[in-house]
């Protein structure tokens, strides 16, 4: 292949599936978005970026066989960084990209820790870690002033929180999920902006959360939490109290991650009327209680992996949900066998509902 370059006003380049793809052209002076997927070797990758230095804004690396990533990824202009399934990477380069506003590293296995660097980015807005097993360390992100969206999941290697995460006082969203081994989540009443927040499957830091924090976020509007477990992996048979979150006015959506032994959903649950949305996850009870139906502005009712649950409340105490318009049940199979269109033991009690999707398909 000639290296002279033939296409001067290409902005978007894929390549994907191309495990024996050795080199490419050099010169992109155009090109603004680039994907790789499904390569080998790293020089095609390097030749695109050394020639295209300047004006690529986004680059997506996927489900490649490289060990670590070129450093002549220092591109000044990147806005846009997702490495996602690239198994062998051991390896980041020094963060230089002062513009980067977006970076996604994604079930990378074989990652142990993020490079130097990360307090440069002080364009930074969304930064999501995901399914790094072997993740270690994480670097101080209290100079991520920018920061709106956090996310850091199915990481079990981490212990810690980030250091400095109070600092980022710019953050609207927060997700902290499925890390068993979590040892400590700091205090999170400085982070006045949070609307969306998720803390489930983190070890036993769920009652201290209640207790403090979470209640002083004048916008929050959308809360996950659940997945409680000691050190001792022992799973307790009761909810954490929740009555703590009634205070957050503006709380509109809540999404409850229960466990195995819970056979029966927090009592506290029936006091928070002004909720829309309320999802009930891997709750082990076989039936949902009757003050359900006390939920007036329920619009959203969902269950998913309750895998004993059988009985939905009374066809009453649904007729009192008035602003109910959806139901969605999700890998719940004895429940999905008794709402069974028409002749399921369950199906008079919600067939007055407009939406109702079981598996994601609407009946």
């Amino acid at each position: 292949m000639g290296m002279t370059c033939t296409l001067p006003f290409l902005e978007t380049l894929k390549i994907r599936d191309c495990p024996l793809l050795a080199t490419t052209p050099r010169n992109f002076p155009s090109l603004g978005h680039l994907e790789i997927q499904g390569i080998i070797s790293s020089q095609p990758l390097h030749n695109i970026v050394v020639g295209s230095q300047e004006v690529i804004l986004a680059l997506y690396l996927l489900s490649l066989a490289f060990h670590c990533v070129p450093p002549s990824l220092h591109n000044q202009t990147l806005k846009t960084l997702s490495v996602s399934k690239v198994r062998e990477l051991t390896y980041l380069p020094l963060f230089q990209h002062t513009s980067l506003e977006k970076l996604e590293i994604r079930d990378c296995g074989k990652l142990m820790c993020l490079p130097n660097g990360l307090e440069n980015l002080v364009s930074l807005k969304t930064l999501e870690v995901r399914g790094c097993q072997l993740l270690i360390t994480f670097p101080d992100i209290s100079c991520l002033n920018s920061l709106r969206e956090l996310t850091i999941a199915n990481c079990h290697g981490l212990t810690w929180t980030p250091i400095g995460l109070e600092s980022c006082t710019a953050l609207e969203i927060l997700k902290i999920c499925e890390r068993d081994n979590i040892d400590y989540v700091p205090d999170l009443k400085k982070l006045s902006r949070l609307e969306d927040v998720s803390i489930y499957d983190c070890g036993d830091q769920l009652t201290s959360l209640l207790k403090v924090g979470l209640q002083s976020m004048p916008r929050l509007s959308y809360l996950v939490i659940g997945g409680c477990k000691s050190k001792l992996d022992e799973e307790p048979e009761d909810f954490p109290d929740i009555s703590p979150l009634l205070g957050i006015k503006s709380l509109r959506a809540l999404g409850l991650v229960c466990w195995p032994k819970l056979k029966f959903l927090p009592e506290q649950l029936q006091h928070f009327t002004a909720l829309g949305e309320l999802g009930i996850n891997s709750f082990d009870g076989s039936e949902v209680p009757e003050w359900i139906g006390g939920l007036s502005s329920l619009y959203a009712l969902g269950f998913k992996e309750c895998w004993n649950l059988k009985y939905l409340p009374s066809r009453s105490a649904l007729l009192r949900l008035e602003k109910l318009r959806c139901l969605q049940i999700e890998d719940c199979p004895l429940l999905k066998e008794r709402c069974a269109k028409d002749n399921g033991p369950e199906w008079h009690k919600i067939c007055h509902i407009e939406l109702i999707e079981i598996d994601g398909q609407p009946i």
